[in-house]
């Protein structure tokens, strides 16, 4: 009975963190010719670092080893350009396709793995990876060449999510969720800075609660991901994960009336189900070697 809960409590952490990831990503769309992709990732880890701020107990506890700088570095600069790719994708793209490249990433986190960490990667994760892969290529059908740079843009931002997620696997063996959390804040904060007033905004009244929620969901979605992980494993968080491409489709149709081409539905259909192969063959492997 308890190890039911706790899979349903996670499955529902889970639920909640996707429909806060995928209209924080629809959200962005409503701020077109009001404000820059650059602007929008400013305000966002503006808010995500107050949100953060209060969590560290004392100064001491952001103290990171020289050996880990260069990799702190790395995840806060690879969280920076998951997003911009993400938010710069989705505004040439229909919007559950950008969610779906961005869900790409476990496809990229074994071959990160192995280059980075010495990591091994079994037989059965290399074919899920590469039928993943094929569904990408269905995905990446589009009608035109500027809409397939943005296509790239959004495979872009599944890579840069994957090398965020292996930095941060091995920063969280040896610092609190916290820390981790205000340098990747605060580095992608300082990142964007230097290209975000470059033009005026053109924000009402509304707008600003819409660049609130984004900020917050962006916090939160890491938060309920985080606590997934506490009361259940990840082989039944990652693939409830794919629930946000769900929730995209979902809101891109009534929203804006966006409709996958067939070809399109069944590269995401492939994506979805390999990324969860390979997600719950990893975790399984982990938990094997533990």
């Amino acid at each position: 009975m308890l190890i039911k809960n706790s899979v349903l409590q996670g499955a529902a952490l889970v639920f909640v963190m996707t429909v806060m990831g995928s209209t924080a990503a629809a959200a962005t769309k409503l701020l077109e010719g009001k404000a820059s992709v650059e602007q929008i990732v400013f305000f966002q880890y503006l808010i995500c670092l107050l949100c953060v701020s209060h969590l560290i107990p004392s100064p001491r506890k952001l103290y990171v080893a020289p050996g880990d700088r260069l990799t702190t570095l790395v995840r806060g600069a690879s969280g920076l350009l998951g997003f911009y790719a993400l938010y710069t994708a989705i505004r040439q793209i229909p919007l559950i396709e950008g969610v779906l490249l961005r869900n790409t990433a476990p496809f990229f986190v074994p071959i990160l793995a192995a280059l980075w960490l010495g990591s091994k990667t079994p037989a059965h994760n290399i074919m899920a990876i590469a039928v993943g892969f094929f569904g990408v290529f269905l995905v990446l059908q589009p009608s035109a060449g500027e809409a397939e740079f943005s296509h790239l843009i959004g495979l872009l931002s599944g890579f840069f999510l994957a090398v965020s997620m292996v930095s941060t696997s091995k920063l969280a063996t040896r610092y609190t969720s916290s820390a981790i959390l205000f340098y990747y804040y605060l580095i992608s904060l300082l990142g964007i800075l230097p290209f975000c007033f470059r033009e005026p905004l053109q924000l009402a009244g509304f707008d600003w609660l819409v660049l609130l929620y984004i900020g917050l969901s962006a916090h939160l979605a890491l938060f309920f991901y985080t606590r997934a992980l506490t009361v259940t494993s990840a082989s039944v968080v990652a693939p409830l994960s794919y629930l946000s491409v769900v929730n995209a489709g979902v809101i891109g149709w009534l929203a804006w009336g966006q409709v996958p081409s067939p070809v399109g539905l069944l590269g995401m259909a492939i994506v979805i189900l390999a990324g969860a192969t390979t997600t719950f063959l990893s975790s399984r492997a982990q938990q094997a070697g533990n």
